[in-house]
């Protein structure tokens, strides 16, 4: 682990372990957690440092910098390394078949703007 991971996974843990909600980005990064209580921190220590570790070691240097520059987003990046989120969904299969999910369903499109719609509704 190089020295520069380790001092930006100490920023996590301080943010996280000192600071309110109201005054930490990052206990405010995910709306389904409650950053304040204990559960809530231990689930921010893992997600942010899991970001910060495929940022530095799983995902090209190039795309890391973008991300942290704020040019793109990496939406779910603390599941990067284990599991394909809605933003891996591959776009030819879905304009070909459309998709289904829990609370909607969509059939393949024919028209640009058409898979437009679909995919910003699915993700």
């Amino acid at each position: 682990m190089n020295e520069q991971f380790g001092e930006k996974v100490k920023a996590i843990f301080d943010s996280i372990t000192i600071l309110q909600a109201k005054d930490s980005d990052l206990k405010r990064d995910n709306a389904n957690i409650n950053g304040d209580s204990p559960m809530g921190a231990m689930l921010q220590y893992g997600a942010n440092t899991a970001k910060e570790y495929n940022l530095e070691y799983l995902i090209k240097p190039a795309i890391a910098e973008l991300h942290r520059d704020g040019w793109i987003h990496i939406h779910d990046l603390d599941f990067y390394a284990w599991t394909t989120t809605c933003t891996q969904i591959e776009l030819r299969k879905l304009f070909k078949n459309g998709f289904r999910s829990w609370s909607s369903e969509s059939t393949k499109k024919h028209r640009l703007v058409c898979c437009s719609g679909c995919y910003c509704h699915s993700v």
